[in-house]
């Protein structure tokens, strides 16, 4: 019975996405943001997530999604239309709702007590409908939207000694890079969001396995996990052959004479997230405890295939170009 409303609950929890997104109706995509809100919830509590940072997190979302309608209905009613390219509250409500930057201040007090499942649907499916909304209400926000994520979302990481916060601002620099593949396709868009899902995945799972909050825990990690984590994170950070780089230089490759100040400011916050990464490498590689350091069982874990499978990000090339 638990896992079936489980699955009942993310069923209901995609579809709201396909159903908002679908919609032509103000008032039926701020349901559907709802529903989808209310999904969350409950799968949270069902994983364990911390009632007080569930509270906070609600309360911050309801007040988001009243903004956004009422600002709306507002504009309705004085100017007899829904939606007004220079309005700004509705797509500041949804950056809000999203934790994307500049508003994401209040992300990392809460991401920290929220558990595997729930950190994952944040840094992934959460961001679809908001994002997707501004894209085609407000598309000239976007642009600046995309370049205040990659350069907040590279630097926010670099002080960071919390994993789970270093993820954050790892989920905002790529959530820059998505806005930017909107401006070439959703095709593409979708394909960056679907390797950068998969890739979080895999580490999140394993941090999640391990119970790891902090860097300094990568130390006692087994060479089976550390091996893991190297690979995952070289490929979150977008170094070839991996799959993060195929999808970086896609959006390079596409957007580059479209919008070529975006795409250098991209390549050049992608170097400074290379500091923060570089000290998970430190600790995973160098300050290594031996006694925890096993012999490879490459059948013992089925992540370990899993990983693996960012190994074959270059042969994605021959799909794309």
């Amino acid at each position: 019975m638990y896992f079936m409303n489980y699955y009942f609950l993310m069923l209901i929890f995609n579809l709201s996405i396909v159903f908002t997104l679908s919609c032509s109706s103000w008032l039926n995509m701020w349901m559907g943001m709802e529903i989808n809100l209310f999904c969350f919830i409950f799968l949270s509590i069902k994983f364990s997530f911390s009632y007080e940072s569930l509270m906070k997190y609600f309360l911050i979302q309801a007040s988001s999604s009243m903004l956004f309608i009422f600002s709306l209905t507002l504009n309705f009613i004085y100017y007899e239309e829904w939606s007004n390219p220079t309005m700004l509250i509705p797509p500041l409500a949804l950056i809000m709702k999203s934790g994307l930057a500049p508003l994401h201040f209040w992300v990392p007090n809460i991401i920290k007590k929220m558990n595997f499942l729930a950190m994952f649907l944040f840094f992934t499916l959460q961001k679809i409908i908001p994002i997707m909304i501004m894209f085609y209400s407000w598309f000239y926000l976007v642009s600046t939207l995309s370049i205040l994520n990659l350069i907040l979302g590279s630097l926010g990481g670099i002080p960071q000694s919390s994993v789970p916060k270093m993820l954050i601002y790892s989920s905002l620099n790529n959530s820059g890079w998505m806005m930017l593949s909107l401006m070439n396709s959703n095709v593409m868009f979708y394909i960056y969001f679907m390797i950068y899902s998969f890739i979080n995945f895999t580490i999140l799972f394993k941090l999640n396995k391990n119970n790891i909050k902090w860097i300094s825990q990568l130390m006692s990690s087994s060479k089976q996990d550390k091996l893991d984590y190297s690979i995952s994170m070289m490929s979150l950070m977008g170094l070839p052959p991996l799959m993060g780089f195929v999808s970086k230089w896609m959006v390079i490759y596409k957007i580059y004479f479209i919008y070529p100040e975006a795409v250098m400011i991209g390549i050049l916050t992608t170097v400074f997230t290379l500091i923060f990464y570089v000290k998970i490498f430190i600790n995973i590689n160098v300050y290594c405890s031996m006694k925890k350091w096993n012999k490879l069982n490459y059948n013992s874990s089925k992540i370990f295939i899993i990983v693996y499978i960012n190994i074959m990000g270059m042969g994605l090339f021959n799909f794309f170009y």
